[in-house]
Formats: C-alpha cells, structure tokens, sequence
C-alpha cells in the first residue's frame, strides 16, 4: 500500500476535525452557542451517511477507488471552504428567533443543515472507502487516521488564534484539497494539474469573497451596535471565543441609577 495513502487520510482527518471545531464557534458567533449539538450531529450523520452507502454498494466502490478516493477529498475540500461563506448568503441565512415565526427560516435552516452536511459526508467516504479497500492493514490505517485527526485538532487551535474565524474554514480546506491531489497523482498527471488549477481558482474566488459573519438580529452585540455612532474599536479572536469591544456616545452603564 503506497504511503501516499496514509498521507492523505491523515490529511483528511485532520481537515474534518478541525472543520468541526471552527464550526462550533462560527455559530456561536452568529447564533448560539447551543448549535454546537448541531455540528456534532452534522459529523455523525455525514459518517453514517456514508457509511450506509459503503455497506450498500461496497464491491462498486472499491473496483473504483483509484478515482473516486481523490474525487471525495476534493469535493470535501471545496465545500468546507465555500460552505460557511454561502451560509451567510442573506438568501439562506436563517435566524433562529425566527423559525417559529417564519416557515421561510426552517427552510434556510434545512438548507444549512445539508450545505454543512456535505463536507463531512464526502470526507467519510473517503475515509471509509480507505478502510474497506485497505482493510488488510486496517491498524497501520488506524493510526494514520488518529495521528491526523490529533494534529487537526491542535490545529484548529492554532488557526483560531491567528486568523479571523470567518477565514479559518478556508484555510482548513487546503488539507482536503492537498490530500485529494496527493492522490491524484496515481491516476494521469495532466488530470491533476488540470483538477489542480480548478480548485485554485475556486479557493482564490472564495479567498477574495467576503468572510464577513452576519449575526442574529436578537443578539446584543447586534442591538449594541444599532446605539447611535456605535462601532467595533477592537476585535480579538481565540481558541476561548470571539471578542469584541464596542464603542458608542449611548453606551452608558449604571445599574439602579436610571
């Protein structure tokens, strides 16, 4: 078994954890913290998804691994860049104080449920097609599978650190993409290149778009900011959460004196 596969499902690994904790903390963000339930059910229902659909057609599968191994990891790379950002479209953007008001936002809801689902479904099969097709060496698997699933963790720390959380998803995109092309390789090199320059063009369109995070019009940050000449001065984000500093001629702060 070539080590390039170990590469690319760690690189995989690594990519869909570290999704799933920056997830957590864009919706609480622009929701609640409470929606951190969601991603978790999101993740496990992209690997049961896929893993349904393995155990199904398995034998299809795995006499086609060599192209649909790489496919996966590209598909899962490109919406976990592009997902979050095409959430915040106004046109999908649900609000959650809303979807007992209005029918529109549960389908807005629906809608970001399965733009999210994606990329953990697409980057399960690919794990999961990696298992099934290499199961002889099923422990060396394992550990390639833990180790990256590991450094994503610490990693998303790190991007959580440094980077504004409306970015950290393309950045972790890369790690998807990087490992699909690894194994593109194996396939025909002009097909990787040609697949290469699509999803640099996709990741450059996405980098030059707007990361700006739309929240909830019931938080207070969002009725803060409607105080007259309220602005951000300072914004600091971290592992911990996002903060912001907001200053304004309204804001005044005497509890028992007005």
């Amino acid at each position: 078994m070539s080590k390039k596969i170990h590469l690319s499902l760690a690189l995989i690994s690594a990519a869909l954890i570290a999704f799933q904790i920056i997830l957590m903390q864009l919706l609480s963000i622009t929701q609640w913290h409470h929606f951190a339930f969601m991603i978790i059910s999101l993740a496990l229902l992209g690997f049961g998804a896929a893993g349904t659909i393995l155990s199904l057609f398995k034998d299809w599968f795995v006499d086609r691994k060599e192209f649909i191994l790489p496919i996966a990891m590209l598909l899962s790379g490109i919406f976990i860049g592009l997902s979050v950002p095409l959430s915040q479209l106004e046109v999908f953007r649900f609000d959650t104080f809303l979807l007992f008001a209005d029918s529109r936002h549960i389908l807005k809801l629906l809608f970001t449920y399965l733009l999210l689902f994606l990329p953990f479904f697409f980057g399960a099969i690919s794990i999961g097609l990696i298992f099934v097709a290499y199961s002889s060496q099923i422990g060396k698997l394992y550990f390639s599978n833990l180790v990256g699933s590991g450094f994503g963790g610490i990693g998303a720390l790190i991007i959580l650190s440094l980077f504004e959380p409306a970015k950290a998803p393309l950045i972790i995109s890369v790690l998807s993409i990087l490992a699909g092309i690894t194994l593109l390789q194996r396939i025909n090199k002009k097909i990787t290149a040609i697949f290469a320059i699509i999803f640099v063009a996709i990741i450059i369109v996405s980098a030059s778009a707007s990361h700006e995070l739309k929240m909830s019009q019931y938080k207070s940050l969002s009725k803060t900011l409607n105080l007259p000449n309220a602005e951000i001065i300072i914004e600091k984000n971290s592992p911990h959460g996002f903060i912001q500093v907001v200053e304004s001629d309204a804001l005044r702060y005497a509890p028992g004196l007005s």
